[in-house]
């Protein structure tokens, strides 16, 4: 666990050297490399996360994990559902809660289903990103009993 705080001035990412200062997790923005591991939540106390590790040859699956997450912090899900609340407090969860692992495991499965017949492929993707997060609200809501 590593523990993170607002920044205070711009950092530079250890790979292409761009200065960065906003918030991101694990990841420079810019150039994609993990390698820059940093979290800012302004306005926000200290909080503690994960150190993210990746074995070589695990590579791909980082990289698609990652992509559901910001699919959700930037994307459509925070577009369309977050309404400015952390995860936590958003309909996936609150669903979750209200409705039981049932309705997200539903969820999970409509998003495969209208990925697999989707004839635009980055539709499709999108659908199946949804669908790990999806799945990803299961866990916190199996974790939280």
């Amino acid at each position: 666990m590593k523990t993170v705080f607002e920044m205070k001035e711009p950092v530079s990412c250890v790979v292409c050297r761009t200065n960065y200062d906003r918030c991101t997790i694990g990841f420079c923005p810019y150039c994609n490399s993990t390698k820059y591991n940093i979290v800012i939540l302004p306005g926000c106390k200290p909080v503690s996360i994960p150190e993210l590790s990746v074995e070589t040859g695990y590579e791909p699956l980082a990289q698609v994990l990652q992509e559901a997450l910001d699919q959700a912090q930037y994307g459509k899900g925070k577009k369309c559902h977050a309404n400015g609340k952390p995860f936590l407090e958003q309909p996936i969860i609150a669903g979750g809660r209200e409705c039981g692992e049932g309705g997200l495991a539903f969820q999970a499965r409509k998003k495969i289903l209208e990925a697999l017949n989707c004839k635009d492929n980055d539709r499709a993707i999108e659908d199946l990103l949804g669908a790990i997060n999806y799945t990803a609200a299961m866990v916190i809501i199996r974790r939280e009993k």
